[in-house]
Order: structure tokens, then C-alpha cells, then sequence
């Protein structure tokens, strides 16, 4: 009889990774020509905290990501920062980076009144692309999301049909959601329903 404590092994080659949206792939292939969803897969991502105008803290963090805090969305090699609150940022890594990043920005934040966390498990990412992606999105999302009020390079925090969410404004009109994984496959849902319309 089988030890049910028991994992199976992982298939030859390691485990395989697979995002919130394996399963409706081919819902998203039945999408309007205006509209474009794709799974950004696993980026590194880190949550700082620290206070903007301390010196000591921005220059640390420059040193590690090549990129100070400032306001709306700063971009270094490879990576992002977005500001969600004065004293917070959110930093995006290719994936496989942010252990890496996480011990080099301890180290550097040693002793300061600042903090830094890995959340890439916390959030999926979701990109929406296309002509009718602000207007589908604008159905279940308070923001203001004309590219006057959230132009490239800027990001916020909002709700998405009820669900906490965070909108980054990308270049050529782009949006990236960042999204809790256990609600990503119903936002995609919804967001196909809205797009049915079309």
C-alpha cells in the first residue's frame, strides 16, 4: 500500500512551474482583436520600506538595483521600482533574481529604519494590451485609467470587480496587474466576460 505521506517525485528535468492562467488558455485565444491578456511568468518581486527623504536608505538601494526610490515608476537593469505609498515600493525582477536581490538589500539596509520582503508568491502579474484595454478594465475598476491621469511610468493602487489590485501604466497605452494568485483566474474571467461584449 502506498505511504499517503508520501510525495510522488517531480518528473525528470525538476518541477514544473505553472501560473494561475494554465487552464484558460484557450479562453484567451477567443479574445476581440482590441484586446490582448498575457501572464507575465513569475517575476522576482520585493516589498521596501523605507523613508524616501533618508539619504542612507535611497543610496543603499541604488547601489543594490541601480535605481533610487522616487516617485510613480523608476526602471534599471532589469528591474522596476513602483512607489505604492510614501514609504513603500514595490521592486520587479526578472525571475530568479530576487533572492539574490533580497540578501544584497539586506545586507545594504543593515542598521536603518527600513525593511524588505520577498512577496513574489503574494501576487500574480497580468498584462492587457490593445485598444480596448483600458475601456474593459475601466468597467470594474474606480481609477481613472485615461493615459492623462495615469500616463507610462506611473502605478497605483485600486480595485479590479472588488479585488485589491495594482495598475502599472506601461508604454503604448499597456496596463500590468498585479494580482493575489488564489483570485487571478476569476479577475481573468471576469475581464473575459467584459470583453465578450466586444
Amino acid at each position: 500500500m502506498a505511504d499517503p505521506l508520501r510525495f510522488p517525485a517531480p518528473p525528470a528535468g525538476g518541477p514544473i512551474r505553472r501560473g494561475p492562467l494554465g487552464g484558460l488558455a484557450q479562453d484567451l485565444k477567443a479574445l476581440p482583436p482590441g484586446l490582448r491578456i498575457a501572464e507575465v511568468p513569475f517575476p522576482g518581486l520585493l516589498l521596501l520600506r523605507g523613508a524616501a527623504d533618508d539619504a542612507a536608505f535611497t543610496g543603499a538601494v541604488a547601489r543594490v538595483l541601480d535605481i533610487a526610490p522616487a516617485e510613480g515608476v523608476q526602471g534599471g537593469e532589469g528591474c522596476h521600482l513602483l512607489r505604492l505609498e510614501a514609504d513603500a515600493w514595490l521592486a520587479v525582477l526578472p525571475s530568479g533574481r530576487e533572492e539574490t536581490v533580497l540578501r544584497s538589500l539586506v545586507a545594504a539596509l543593515e542598521g536603518m529604519a527600513a525593511a524588505v520582503i520577498d512577496v513574489s508568491d503574494a501576487h500574480a502579474v497580468l498584462d492587457l494590451s490593445g485598444p480596448l484595454a483600458r475601456e474593459v478594465l475601466a468597467r470594474g475598476c474606480p481609477l481613472d485609467l485615461h493615459p492623462r491621469a495615469l500616463p507610462p511610468g506611473r502605478c497605483a493602487r485600486t480595485t479590479l470587480a472588488g479585488v485589491a489590485v495594482v495598475v502599472q501604466s506601461l508604454e503604448g497605452g499597456a496596463l500590468r496587474l498585479f494580482i493575489a494568485p488564489s483570485v487571478m483566474r476569476w479577475c481573468v474571467s471576469w475581464l473575459l466576460d467584459q470583453a465578450a461584449e466586444h
